[in-house]
């Protein structure tokens, strides 16, 4: 396989395998090739290909390197994936409240931001489902409704009451996107949570004042124009 990644594969033939890339890692090709183990970044025509390196030396009675066995691996994949580890890791530590569940909505992970919006420590949550965030102001219909979307598109958004642990209840714009594999199976749900209560409460506010006399609270001719029209 590495004469494949390195593009090199006529002129490996009768040549040691570690003289096409000890320069690369500042080695002569025997001290490259004494190494027990090691990972390079390898650099050639296309650069970013990983490979990953193993040596198996043989020596004489003397000590002295006679042959051995090289086993290479391009493992560039695994490598990007990493990285997409680690952005999604640092994503995932937002200001914006996330949690990810499984395909039967069992919590695997919530981020500081979710445990700050709720008063729920991630203990109290991990292995829970999101019912536990329950107001009660949501019929059965209304979750089913989110269920059949995420089957169909794999993601849902809009308004939903929650009930926090010290049972205040808010409203949050609620965001789930369903991560599936190329076979198109589920494997995760993610959800992200944005309070948006002060928007609510501005908007019934402004109904308030427009609709109702702010000395005795009763509805006013304004409102009654509006129920007749």
């Amino acid at each position: 396989m590495f004469w494949a990644v390195a593009g090199r594969t006529q002129a490996a033939e009768g040549k040691l395998a570690t003289s096409f890339f000890a320069a690369e890692i500042g080695l002569d090709p025997i001290s490259a090739f004494a190494k027990n183990s090691g990972a390079l970044d390898y650099f050639e025509d296309k650069p970013g290909i990983w490979i990953d390196m193993t040596c198996a030396p043989s020596r004489d009675t003397s000590g002295l390197i006679v042959g051995g066995i090289v086993i290479i691996r391009d493992v560039s994949d695994s490598k990007q994936a990493e990285d997409m580890l680690r952005i999604g890791a640092i994503a995932f530590d937002t200001q914006t409240a996330m949690l990810v569940t499984k395909p039967n909505f069992e919590i695997l992970r919530v981020n500081r931001a979710l445990t700050q919006l709720t008063g729920f420590r991630a203990q109290e949550v991990i292995g829970k489902t999101p019912e536990m965030l329950n107001s009660r102001r949501h019929d059965r219909l209304f979750f089913q409704n989110i269920f059949n979307e995420l089957k169909k598109s794999g993601n849902w958004q809009g308004e939903v009451w929650n009930r926090r642990k010290s049972g205040l209840i808010d409203a949050e714009l609620v965001n789930i996107s369903s991560v599936t594999r190329a076979s198109g199976k589920t494997t995760h749900y993610v959800a992200a949570f944005s309070d948006i209560t002060e928007n609510k409460d501005a908007i019934a506010e402004i109904h308030r004042l427009a609709y109702y006399d702010p000395l005795t609270h009763l509805p006013n001719r304004r409102l009654l124009q509006d129920k007749l029209g």
